[in-house]
């Protein structure tokens, strides 16, 4: 980091990519590496081993399998499966599920309202985690976020690139699935490595990092990026493009 930016300073785009852990979604508490996704698949099995009659050990072994294949949604998982979960004791289960992650996870206070403000604005947000849609989906209702439709499309990880977010491979798939410029997107994200070095190799200069020890409300840093406190500063930093 270098520069305090003492005049304002806005990025412009037309979209906006958001990363999961530690920026959009955090922890309250340690957990660990994978639990969340690990609890979620036990929990489907838990439903499928009821609702069909299998011993555990199997209905983890089709779970992991139907994993393997990709399903975003919830749904997807449930037809491929064979299972109802709209039913009182697989509600009950899912329920269960996201109360934990509840206790675990939260957002920023002041997360949904720029969200809303993007999209008001016109500006389309995409997922940049390593996240599957289905634990996008399920991380967002358990931090309060799932009530609005904030993103164009739940999915991450693998789902976009088959090394997942690990490479700038995975930028540049995110870019042709949003059909937009790399000088068109401004990505947030709190990792050195995953949120600045990867989208820039692939193009993308608009880069925010959250680090919520900054003293100032932000930074730039010597490669154009922005360093910031919290989400309450992002609002004012990202503006559609035809504002510029």
């Amino acid at each position: 980091m270098s520069t305090y930016l003492k005049s304002a300073l806005r990025f412009h785009a037309r979209a906006v990519f958001v990363d999961f852990g530690g920026t959009l979604i955090f922890n309250r508490q340690q957990t660990s590496n994978g639990e969340d996704y690990d609890r979620l698949l036990i929990t489907l099995a838990d439903i499928l081993a009821k609702q069909k009659s299998l011993k555990t050990l199997e209905a983890r072994r089709r779970v992991l399998e139907v994993a393997e294949n990709l399903p975003r949604t919830l749904n997807e998982f449930a037809d491929r499966l064979g299972i109802i979960i709209d039913n009182a004791e697989a509600t009950g289960s899912l329920n269960g599920y996201i109360q934990w992650l509840s206790s675990v996870y939260q957002t920023d206070p002041d997360a949904a309202s720029c969200l809303r403000q993007f999209r008001k604005q016109g500006l389309k947000l995409w997922p940049a985690t390593t996240h599957s849609g289905l634990l996008c989906a399920m991380k967002l209702e358990a931090v309060g976020l799932g009530g609005e439709p904030f993103f164009e499309e739940l999915s991450g990880g693998k789902e976009v690139h088959p090394m997942g977010k690990m490479t700038r491979g995975f930028y540049t798939c995110l870019l042709e699935k949003a059909n937009v410029a790399p000088e068109e997107v401004v990505h947030i994200g709190e990792s050195h490595i995953w949120d600045r070095d990867l989208p820039m190799n692939a193009g993308i200069r608009q880069i925010i990092l959250l680090d919520p020890r900054l003293q100032e409300r932000y930074l730039q840093g010597e490669n154009g990026e922005l360093y910031v406190k919290g989400w309450s500063v992002i609002r004012h930093l990202i503006a559609p493009v035809d504002q510029a």
